[in-house]
């Protein structure tokens, strides 16, 4: 699967999120006001990942380690995720599980969400976008609560992003990190950015990487994006994992397809004997959030 996912999630902002106009966004002053998060570790990652300690089983499914292992991703002018950047430097047959677009503002999707990765010891990174962190910002503080990353997908997850001028791509970028900030506490975020759909272009690389951002993409997708069932959601993100032998996963928990294909897609991968480690840009991570901070709004 080498492809852009450029058209991803256009129908799951059908419910406000922008698509392209620069509408309550002020651009002035975007470039020169440092992003408002943590920039990732000045040191480079082990050149060989470190060997699995899982620490025994999970105790809540004995099927999975107790733990999950972090992979720190150093610092990259390139990006990562070989759809279209260099590949994540992940072990052979890796999975580090993504979602993307949320927090839903529902009922259902991030909740359960969290209840099936831990269920089976497993952390994964959310890529928050501002608009629904607003709407929900304790789900954001529920992810780093249970051992998640939480990072940034923008502010109203624009399509074109990439087409968009450099003074008005880097204000939705940044008011993206302002909101997610807000909701997770300084120095909790991961220095992690996800272009909307995979649409980037090098001179906001460029950028990100200048105020310490890594550019996230992924080895495979499971198309949950599309108008599909749950058994094809899993398959083709099966499918897609076995063509690169691991890799970064993007999914969404916005879509009850993909919360009802999590289960049975992490035990079938489980069993093919892939291993789940969480993605970050420390060495040492941020305590959990014991105490809820304000959230601005």
């Amino acid at each position: 699967m080498r492809r852009l996912v450029l058209m991803m999630c256009t129908v799951a902002f059908g419910y406000g999120l922008g698509a392209g106009a620069t509408s309550g966004i002020d651009p002035s002053g975007a470039s020169s006001a440092p992003l408002p998060v943590t920039p990732a570790a000045t040191e480079p990652a082990p050149a060989t990942p470190p060997p699995f300690d899982p620490g025994g089983p999970c105790p809540t499914n004995p099927a999975y380690p107790a733990h999950t292992e972090v992979i720190v991703l150093a610092p990259s002018a390139a990006g990562y995720g070989d759809i279209q950047y260099p590949r994540t430097p992940l072990p052979p047959h890796t999975v580090a599980l993504t979602f993307d677009d949320g927090p839903w503002p529902g009922t259902r999707g991030d909740q359960r969400v969290f209840d099936i990765l831990e269920e089976r010891c497993i952390q994964a990174v959310f890529f928050h976008v501002g608009t629904m962190i607003e709407q929900r910002p304790e789900l954001v503080r529920e992810a780093i609560r249970r051992g998640h990353g939480v990072a940034s997908h923008s502010w109203s997850h624009p399509m074109n992003l990439s087409r968009w001028s450099d003074e008005a791509g880097q204000a939705q970028i940044h008011r993206g990190f302002v909101s997610l900030n807000a909701a997770a506490a300084p120095g909790v975020a991961e220095p992690f950015f996800r272009f909307p759909g995979l649409d980037d272009n090098p001179r906001l690389r460029a950028w990100l990487d200048r105020e310490g951002i890594i550019v996230v993409g992924a080895e495979a997708d499971a198309d949950d994006w599309k108008q599909i069932s749950a058994a094809e959601v899993h398959r083709r993100a099966v499918a897609n994992l076995e063509a690169t032998n691991g890799g970064t996963l993007i999914l969404h928990q916005i879509h009850p397809r993909t919360v009802e294909a999590l289960p049975g897609l992490l035990d079938d991968l489980n069993r093919r004997g892939y291993r789940f480690v969480r993605i970050s840009a420390r060495p040492t991570q941020p305590a959990p959030l014991t105490t809820p901070p304000q959230s601005a709004r």
